[in-house]
C-alpha cells in the first residue's frame, strides 16, 4: 500500500491510500490536521482488491462515500454495491448515529426505505421483495412497532394495529377479491377472544376462542365442502377431546388422524441441504473479515408451497443474513403442510450454516 498526504489548502489535509501492486485507489479521507487524527470532511473508499498466490489481482467492486465532521460520521453515506452499478445502501448520520433517510437497494430494486431518529426507526417504512412488490408497510416509534400495519403474503393482505411493538384489537386477512380469510383478537401480541378463518370463497374454514394466546372450548374445522374435518374441546390450550373425519365425512378411526404434518422440501431434507450447499455463495467481504457462524431463517410455505415472509431470527452479520435469505428466495416450491387432516400454510425454520477454512 502507498500513502500519499497533501495540503490542499488551511486545515485540509488530503490522504490517499494506493494499492502498491495495480496502482489502483484504495481510500481518500480528509483531515483538519497534519498529524492525521481527527477526520474532517470527504471520505471515499473505493473497491477492494486481493492477491491468490501472489498473481492473481482479485477486485471486490464496492464504494463507500461520505462525510466526517469532527471524526464522526456525518450527513448521507453511499454504498455502491459488489457489482458497482447499483446503490445498496443510502444512509443519513448524525454525530455517528443514523439520524434520517435511510434506503436499502439491491439490484436496482428498493428493497427497504424509511427514516431513523437518533438511532431508532421511526415513523413510516416499506419492505419490498426482490421483484419490488410490498412485504409489509407501517409505522415505528422509537425502534418498536406502533400504529397501524399492512402485511402482504402472497395474495392475502394482512392489517391491523401495534401498540408499543406488540399486536392488539382486531387484525384482519383478506384475499385479493376481498373476502375475509381470518379474524383474529390480539392482547399484548397474543391472541385473545373470536379467531375465524374463512376459505376463499367464503366457506368457513376454522372457527373458535383464544384466551390469553391459548385455544379454549370448542373449536370447529372444516374442509372446503362445508364437512367438518375435526372437532374438538380445549382446556388451557390443551385437548381435552377431538373427533376427526375424512373428505367423505367418515369418522376416522382413532390413531389414523392426521393432525400434523410439517411442510417438506421436495425431495427431503438430503435434497434441501444440497441445494443450500450448492446455491449458496459465502460473501467475500465476510471471507476477508473472518465472519463465520449460523443464520436462522424463517418462512411461510403457503397453500400451493409458494414461500413469503422470509425473514432472520438470529444470525452473526449482515451479509451472512442477506446470503440466506437469497437462497431461500430462490428455492422452488416446497411441499405443504396439513394440521387438522386440512393443507394449511405454516411456518418453517431453517438454519443456513456459513463456516471458513
Amino acid at each position: 500500500m502507498i500513502r500519499i498526504v497533501t495540503k490542499e489548502s488551511e486545515g485540509v489535509f488530503v490522504e490517499e491510500l494506493i494499492y502498491k501492486e495495480t496502482k489502483r485507489p484504495m481510500a481518500e479521507t480528509t483531515y483538519s490536521s497534519a498529524d492525521l487524527k481527527v477526520k474532517n470532511g470527504s471520505y471515499k473508499r473505493y473497491k477492494t482488491e486481493y492477491w491468490r498466490d501472489k498473481k492473481t489481482v482479485v477486485s471486490q467492486p464496492y464504494e463507500i462515500t461520505g462525510y466526517f465532521k469532527n471524526d464522526l460520521k456525518d450527513s448521507t453515506w453511499v454504498t455502491l454495491n459488489r457489482y458497482g452499478r447499483d446503490t445498496a445502501f443510502i444512509k443519513t448520520y448524525k454525530r455517528d448515529t443514523l439520524n434520517g433517510t435511510y434506503k436499502k437497494i439491491t439490484n436496482g430494486t428498493l428493497r427497504i426505505s424509511g427514516s431513523y431518529l437518533v438511532g431508532l426507526e421511526q415513523g413510516y417504512w416499506e419492505y419490498r421483495n426482490r421483484r419490488g412488490s410490498l412485504i409489509k408497510q407501517g409505522t415505528y416509534n422509537q425502534g418498536v412497532q406502533d400504529g397501524k400495519w399492512l402485511i402482504h403474503v402472497g395474495d392475502t393482505r394482512i392489517g391491523g394495529v401495534y401498540a408499543d411493538g406488540e399486536k392488539v384489537g382486531e387484525w384482519t386477512a383478506k384475499y385479493r377479491n376481498g373476502r375475509t380469510k381470518r379474524f383474529c383478537n390480539y392482547k399484548q401480541g397474543e391472541y385473545d377472544g373470536a379467531y375465524m378463518a374463512w376459505y376463499e370463497d367464503g366457506t368457513m374454514r376454522d372457527s373458535g376462542l383464544y384466551v390469553n394466546g391459548k385455544k379454549e372450548g370448542e373449536w370447529k374445522y372444516y374442509f372446503e365442502d362445508g364437512r367438518l374435518s375435526q372437532y374438538a374441546l380445549y382446556s388451557d390450550g390443551q385437548t381435552d377431546s377431538s373427533q376427526y373425519w375424512n373428505k367423505a365425512g367418515e369418522l376416522i378411526p382413532k390413531g389414523q388422524e392426521i393432525y400434523w404434518q410439517d411442510a417438506s422440501f421436495p425431495g427431503g431434507e438430503m435434497a434441501m441441504f444440497q441445494f443450500v450447499s450448492e446455491n449458496v455463495a459465502y460473501p467475500q467481504e465476510a471471507v476477508e473479515n473472518g465472519i463465520q457462524g449460523i443464520v436462522y431463517v424463517q418462512f411461510m410455505v403457503g397453500l400451493d408451497g409458494d414461500l413469503s415472509e422470509i425473514k432472520v431470527l438470529k444470525s452473526p452479520d449482515e451479509l451472512l443474513s442477506n446470503e440466506a435469505i437469497r437462497v431461500i428466495e430462490r428455492m422452488p416450491p416446497w411441499i405443504p403442510g396439513k394440521e387438522h387432516t386440512q393443507v394449511k400454510s405454516l411456518l418453517f425454520t431453517l438454519p443456513i450454516h456459513f463456516r471458513l477454512g
